[in-house]
């Protein structure tokens, strides 16, 4: 049988084509990609389920900033989760301006809040109720179809992927309390809840999200939800990720198996300052962001 020019030419493209597609060629792929990576994430790749979970961890650290690579980490699943640090932030002065000048308008002296935006349009904004165990009741939102929940109550943590990677089947969170004790909320920390709520409620002002102190109903693919709370649990079990300020998975809101499995994210008060609610506040916002 003749083959014209162009059908040689399509065969010859087929076959050079092929080696891209076979098993061996992409494990080798993935393998010169992998041993780009810094140490740890090499360490933690090699212990990734299979190609497809392997491909899904390459694909998100390559979209996120190299720079901040020895912050990112890679589950067993290929999600990857960003272990953050927050430095100690000097002592905060409640009575400086939160907004931003204009160009050209005489500069103020800079906060030293370490939420650094304006927080005018909740400030203040009484609480609409108190759930049963004290946590005054926000809603920056209501009826919005994203939520964004700040769990102050100490929730157990299980089925996560948080615990299938550490080994620890539940992590029993301890509630937000500076005063030490954590079976009540005194007036002082519920004032503070309700200042970390208007912070990051301010955050999000411009997206079509609930921010809450409010546990929903149903935590669906699209409920985020943030677990104030110490970095060592109940049990004096170490929280997933001991010794950062907070801890997130990345790109996982609207994933199917969100709720489940890559939520909650962490932000541990005890760090640090991190009694201070301008810094417990930065923590929920910059945690849910990476979600």
């Amino acid at each position: 049988m003749r083959l014209t020019t162009a059908a040689v030419l399509l065969l010859a493209l087929a076959a050079a084509a092929l080696p891209l597609h076979e098993p061996g060629a992409a494990a080798d792929q993935r393998a010169k990609r992998i041993a780009q990576l810094p140490a740890h994430l090499q360490r933690e790749m090699s212990l990734v389920r299979g190609p497809a979970e392997t491909e899904r961890a390459l694909a998100e650290l390559a979209r996120l900033s190299p720079h901040d690579a020895g912050s990112h980490h890679v589950a067993t699943s290929g999600h990857v989760y960003v272990a953050d640090i927050f430095p100690e932030m000097p002592e905060m002065e409640s009575n400086q301006s939160h907004v931003r000048s204009p160009p050209g308008a005489p500069r103020e002296q800079p906060s030293r809040d370490a939420h650094a935006v304006h927080r005018r349009m909740f400030s203040g904004t009484a609480p609409t109720a108190y759930t049963y165990e004290g946590v005054p009741v926000h809603h920056s939102l209501p009826g919005a179809p994203n939520v964004l929940y700040l769990d102050f109550l100490g929730p157990t943590i299980s089925g996560t992927q948080w615990n299938s990677d550490s080994g620890v089947s539940a992590y029993v969170a301890i509630p937000y309390s500076f005063d030490g004790d954590s079976t009540v909320l005194s007036a002082a920390e519920q004032k503070s809840i309700s200042g970390v709520w208007a912070r990051v409620a301010e955050d999000f002002a411009g997206f079509n999200v609930d921010i809450t102190t409010e546990k929903p109903a149903v935590f669906t693919s699209r409920t985020g939800r943030c677990v104030i709370t110490r970095n060592i649990d109940a049990n004096g079990a170490q929280m997933p990720a001991f010794g950062t300020s907070g801890i997130a998975f990345t790109n996982v809101f609207g994933d199917p198996n969100y709720a489940t499995l890559y939520s909650p994210a962490f932000a541990f008060y005890n760090i640090n300052n991190n009694y201070r609610e301008d810094i417990v506040a930065e923590l929920c916002s910059h945690e849910l962001g990476h979600n």
